[in-house]
């Protein structure tokens, strides 16, 4: 497996056919609530098999805090560790950017997969497209130089 950040609308074209698969087809998001205009300021990221594009996510920068969401996988990889790995590869990313805090908002079913992450929850449950979630945040260190 391997992470690129998209680079061209072809590669932001595979990150909207991954969501809409994932969320429009099997979760019945709608489309105006799956797209947004972050989508035009985010930072997108692209998980392959070989050469297949099987995972998604983004990033919206905030000066050192990014919101992570739109992370999905396809069925087929799912408790493959396909996840994981798209995961840690967007963690690393915010490290090495010194980002300093990472906000998502977490589908229940996912709470703790996102949790031995290291992330937190820090909300109550909220409903977002008649899914159930709840606001997770994940703090880094300060780097002293």
């Amino acid at each position: 497996m391997k992470v690129k950040i998209a680079k061209n609308i072809d590669d932001i074209n595979i990150c909207y056919k991954l969501r809409e698969i994932v969320f429009i087809k099997e979760q019945n998001v709608p489309i105006d609530r799956e797209r947004d205009e972050q989508d035009k300021i985010a930072v997108h990221f692209l998980l392959y098999d070989e050469t297949t594009p099987i995972g998604t996510g983004r990033i919206v920068i905030d000066v050192d805090t990014v919101t992570l969401g739109r992370i999905c996988i396809l069925k087929e990889y799912r408790s493959k560790g396909a996840g994981l790995f798209l995961m840690k590869e967007i963690i690393d990313y915010c490290k090495k950017q010194n980002f300093r805090k990472i906000i998502l908002g977490a589908q229940e079913h996912a709470l703790d997969f996102y949790k031995k992450l290291g992330f937190e929850v820090c909300s109550e449950k909220y409903m977002d497209a008649n899914i159930s979630h709840y606001k997770m945040n994940l703090e880094f260190s300060v780097k002293i130089n």
